[in-house]
């Protein structure tokens, strides 16, 4: 089926002539898909899927997101502020209407367009690598990368993942493009203000941002800053300074937040684990755990990768005692879905690290430091978003080795 739909797509682009290998029609292609592709998913979840509207809503935003009173401590150290600019840009949204459609419009609108930018640019440095490649592989990362249905759901959730995935895109791309020619004028230093201000939307980026000072030209361009200072530097150094504080205080509060919630979800809140065994047993329990939290990373959904249970029905409301249905077949909604998931990653990872240069496999790599607290949390797919991107993408190209 699959196969069919990439021969009718490529006869369709030798027919207009298209250049797929174009950011731009990268980008068209990938909203144009995603608008078609979602009414369909829409209508199929919705049968299996009880809770209403579940593809836009973002439960967190109902609670405090677009409250103002949470923004205020964000210079308080140690107060759980995260995803401070998140948080602005909900109470801006908020305060331009509080309807629940409108503020829908809005969010997908923000997600479609900052997802498919960062897939147009995952694809585009893709396509140049496998330059070579026959048309048919191009398509097939293409409609790939359309048709992962948890990128799409992505594509038009609120959520600051969104700002997440981004982050990682131009991370990793750092890498990738470290020795070509600068696209624009003080490329590093705008790109290194870019990943500082994101980092203020998906607090987790700040963990990398000390990483990518490995590579030799922003090292450079940070010690550039400091000789021969003028206006325009002061203000930089002002600028990148201010911004560097906000994501202390930020880290700090996540820091307290990952801590206290390892007693309820991290490795330490395990029985075996909280009596300090260290003989072979435990030692196998604990591998054993890091092997499924991983799968989760790859596979579940949220509700099972906070529960541990693939088969997880209700969840718990605000009230402890109260429960909520979520679905009315696991199979659907949890197996299969983590089936499709797990596979589309496994094959994109070994994509990446087999046929693939390698400044752009370490990029991937150091991308990944975010995961590792992970690892003694909850584990869910929700946190490997940003590298799907790159894995669906990547995918078709492992089974194309003329062009190696």
């Amino acid at each position: 089926m699959f196969k069919k739909q990439v021969t009718q797509v490529k006869k369709t682009f030798d027919l207009l002539t298209i250049n797929i290998d174009q950011k731009e029609t990268i980008f068209a292609l990938l909203v144009s898909g995603k608008l078609l592709f979602l009414p369909i998913l829409y209508i199929f979840l919705s049968l299996f899927d009880l809770r209403g509207n579940s593809i836009f809503h973002l439960a967190d935003l109902s609670l405090d997101y677009e409250k103002w009173e949470h923004l205020k401590n964000v210079l308080v150290f140690g107060k759980i502020v995260p995803n401070a600019g998140f948080r602005a840009l909900a109470y801006f949204i908020n305060s331009i209407s509080s309807d629940l459609v409108v503020k829908y419009f809005i969010y997908g609108f923000i997600s479609l367009a900052l997802m498919s930018l960062s897939q147009a640019l995952v694809i585009n440095y893709i396509f140049k690598e496998k330059s070579n490649s026959p048309l048919h592989f191009k398509i097939a990362s293409v409609l790939l990368s359309i048709f992962n249905f948890y990128i799409l759901i992505y594509s038009f959730k609120a959520s600051s993942d969104v700002f997440g995935c981004l982050g990682i895109v131009l991370f990793i791309l750092a890498f990738a493009y470290k020795d070509d020619k600068p696209f624009i004028k003080n490329q590093n230093l705008i790109l290194f203000i870019l990943l500082l201000t994101l980092s203020l939307f998906r607090n987790t980026l700040f963990l990398l941002l000390p990483t990518i000072f490995i590579i030799k030209s922003y090292r450079t361009t940070l010690k550039g800053l400091f000789i021969k200072i003028n206006l325009f530097k002061f203000l930089t150094i002002t600028l990148i300074s201010c911004l560097i504080i906000f994501n202390i205080y930020q880290s700090s509060g996540y820091f307290v937040s990952y801590i206290s919630q390892q007693l309820d979800v991290g490795v330490s809140s395990a029985e075996e684990y909280s009596k300090y065994q260290f003989d072979l047993n435990s030692l196998l329990m604990l591998i054993t755990l890091i092997i499924k939290k991983i799968i989760f990373l790859l596979s579940a959904r949220e509700s099972v990768g906070l529960s541990g249970n693939w088969f997880i029905i209700f969840i718990h409301l605000d009230r402890p005692s109260e429960f909520a249905a979520i679905t009315n077949n696991v199979f659907i909604t949890n197996i299969l879905p983590a089936f499709i998931l797990l596979s589309i990653n496994v094959l994109g990872l070994a994509s990446i690290f087999t046929v693939f240069s390698s400044k752009f496999r370490n990029g991937f790599l150091y991308s990944l430091i975010p995961l590792i607290p992970v690892l003694s949390f909850a584990a869910h797919h929700r946190y490997f978003l940003p590298y799907s991107l790159f894995t669906s993408a990547a995918l078709p190209f492992i089974f194309d080795r003329k062009s190696d």
